[in-house]
């Protein structure tokens, strides 16, 4: 589901008209660039997520790795060289250019640099893009910091506040990682609804 949203939301970005091929690309990047990068700290995060031993995990992804990553090739390589709606070059950088961004980087900072640096952001731009396009707002009206602004600062406050209580409380270790743990699991139920929202929210835009 991440695969698909991210390259659903990336191919708005990047492409015109509708191209399957790209969508696959830009979305698979985020996930097989850590795993091909750092399969070891990558399959100590899954188990860890899923509460398996890692080398479970591990067995799995030395062999799916490069195999998805030479499908990945071949997608890109057919791309590039075909005759008919062959992307920019800037479009073939940015995918060359975040795919070894993503594969060099820890898989946790790997993925909070996608995911805020260039997901978010382009949520972010697209929001900004309907309310200009339908309010006839400025540039500066249209970026929605009414409500970005005190969501991000409600969400610093509650860290902190989080942050304090541990402090104070000095819960046990164990107990400490399975909140962590429940935490990714409510991010990752989010997806789901989050991404089938943004695709009826993007199906409805005003044609520009």
């Amino acid at each position: 589901m991440s695969v698909w949203h991210f390259g659903y939301t990336d191919e708005a970005f990047l492409s015109s008209e509708r191209d399957l091929l790209l969508r696959c690309l830009s979305g698979r990047m985020a996930i097989l660039g850590p795993i091909l990068g750092h399969p070891q700290q990558t399959s100590e995060l899954f188990a860890w997520l899923i509460k398996i031993e890692t080398p479970v995990v591990l067995n799995v992804l030395v062999w799916l790795g490069p195999l998805l990553a030479a499908l990945w090739l071949l997608g890109f390589g057919y791309m590039v060289f075909k005759r008919s709606n062959r992307p920019s070059p800037r479009v073939l950088a940015e995918l060359c250019l975040v795919g070894a961004t993503l594969i060099v980087l820890p898989p946790l900072l790997a993925f909070a640099f996608y995911f805020c640096v260039i997901h978010s952001m382009r949520h972010f731009l697209a929001i900004s893009e309907h309310r200009l396009l339908s309010n006839q707002k400025g540039l500066i009206k249209a970026f929605p910091a009414r409500k970005i602004v005190p969501s991000t600062l409600g969400a610093l406050v509650l860290a902190f506040f989080a942050w304090g209580m541990i402090v104070l409380i000095e819960p046990a270790p164990s107990l400490l990682t399975e909140a962590v743990r429940v935490m990714f699991w409510a991010l990752a139920a989010l997806t789901f609804p989050h991404a089938i929202i943004v695709r009826l929210w993007w199906d409805q835009r005003p044609a520009e």
